[in-house]
């Protein structure tokens, strides 16, 4: 949410909140709300759509330097992504040369406009910020720690470049720490309990089918759905969950650390006796969903073009898409520099603030 806030705080008055009304894409009077983050699911969707129609106006500004042979290879990528319906060549068609040369082509056509133009410079860094935040949200959703670390250092350069005072303190500490984690914490309790689990239900599973009543009468299907029930009913710490957790410390962090192991390892049962039902992943995968997101994707495209296209404009100036007021040079020199600057700041307080031998986290920034 922080990091929404950063992003409104850089782009808002550049005609960022503009498109958004004016498109429809957020309400006038939700606007404040989406921009700080604290509509969280609004205001990731807004993001969204903006990130996909200024990634469409770039690429189309790409596709006009091209010759006719390299537009006819963009169609033939195109053509065989379009093909690959069940995705599953894509890994294939990505690595594939052509795709290879043409991603080559356009970062250096990026590179080159960066440089020339400011305003192409400008809205570029919000695909890239756009980018980072949609990484991070894949990191927490797929459980990808590297992921995770990795755009959460990139994050860091911004909230310092934007004042978000909080998280440029603790950001840094909270990542220097994950980063020692090896080092500082190399014996992880979980994996040793998530393989003593496993053991425990081979071992289990042998038994119910050698002794007792199931003695040489169940098969493997009943003898996972025999463990999957006796999972469900062990699968909080008693029938009432959290009502008369144990107050002994002990095992109340043993149930904790072992929680999610325990859940894991129930819908695993649950797959191998197939006894559950294969629901959608997301109401993003809906059809309704994608063609809602397609019109609103036209809707932003349509009024950005009533504007100043970033992409496709000749001014040589750092100008607002709705007004085309020119920013001051100072605010633009200030626009141009405020990652680097942030970077620089950043590294400069880890040095200083955590790494040193002074501790000064909390009294100095």
């Amino acid at each position: 949410m922080s990091f929404c806030t950063a992003v409104a705080k850089i782009f808002k008055d550049a005609g960022l909140q503009d498109i958004m009304i004016e498109s429809e894409i957020v309400a006038p009077g939700s606007l404040k709300g989406v921009l700080s983050g604290k509509h969280y699911n609004c205001c990731v969707r807004a993001h969204k759509m903006m990130y996909e129609v200024m990634e469409r106006l770039r690429f189309q500004a790409f596709e006009k330097t091209l010759s006719t042979l390299e537009k006819g290879d963009i169609h033939a990528i195109d053509i065989n992504v379009q093909e690959d319906k069940e995705r599953r060549k894509f890994m294939e068609i990505c690595a594939s040369d052509k795709v290879t040369d043409m991603k080559m082509l356009y970062d250096l056509f990026i590179e080159k406009q960066c440089e020339e133009n400011p305003l192409f410079a400008f809205w570029s860094k919000y695909i890239e910020m756009v980018q980072l935040l949609l990484l991070y949200i894949r990191a927490t959703r797929t459980s990808d720690w590297t992921l995770h670390l990795s755009s959460l250092r990139s994050m860091i350069p911004c909230f310092f470049a934007t004042d978000r005072v909080n998280y440029s303190r603790y950001a840094p500490c909270y990542w220097l720490e994950m980063m020692c984690l090896d080092e500082t914490h190399p014996w992880n309790v979980r994996h040793v309990f998530f393989f003593f689990i496993c053991s425990l239900l081979k071992l289990w599973l042998q038994a119910l089918h050698r002794t007792g009543p199931y003695k040489g009468k169940m098969n493997m299907d009943s003898q996972v759905w025999h463990v999957v029930k006796q999972l469900n009913r062990q699968d909080s710490k008693m029938k009432g969950g959290m009502v008369g957790m144990t107050l002994n410390k002990g095992a109340a962090h043993r149930w904790l650390m072992g929680r999610v192991e325990g859940s894991a390892i129930t819908k695993q049962c649950e797959a191998m006796a197939n006894v559950t039902e294969v629901t959608r992943l997301r109401k993003n995968l809906d059809k309704t969903r994608i063609e809602a997101d397609e019109k609103a994707v036209e809707d932003v495209t349509k009024t950005i073009k009533s504007m100043i296209n970033p992409f496709a404009n000749e001014h040589d100036e750092l100008v607002h898409l709705a007004s085309g007021t020119i920013a001051p040079l100072q605010v633009a020199e200030d626009m141009k520099t405020m990652l680097q600057k942030g970077e620089t700041a950043a590294v400069e307080f880890m040095k200083t603030h955590i790494i040193s031998d002074l501790n000064q986290t909390y009294t100095q920034r």
